[in-house]
């Protein structure tokens, strides 16, 4: 288990991550620390549109660690 600032990587690549906030930096934050089989459930029934500008801010190739994955599937309370 790790917590920390926003915008730090954790000191160990995660096995799962899960955003429950109601903003949407923390998921552009939380796209470098999944490890290579790494999850990140992100809660998006319940986000705001106060800092969704940080949506606009994701740079892919240079997120280290994101793999793109071939398609999104919905995940049960039992599988996190």
């Amino acid at each position: 288990m790790w917590d920390g600032d926003i915008d730090a990587e954790s000191p160990k690549k995660l096995d799962n991550i899960i955003d429950t906030a109601t903003v949407w930096k923390l998921v552009v934050g939380a796209m470098c620390n999944p490890g290579p089989v790494g999850r990140l459930v992100i809660n998006v029934i319940r986000k705001v549109d106060i800092d969704k500008e940080s949506l606009l801010k994701l740079d892919y190739p240079s997120r280290r660690g994101w793999k793109k994955k071939s398609k999104m599937q919905p995940m049960s309370p039992s599988q996190m």
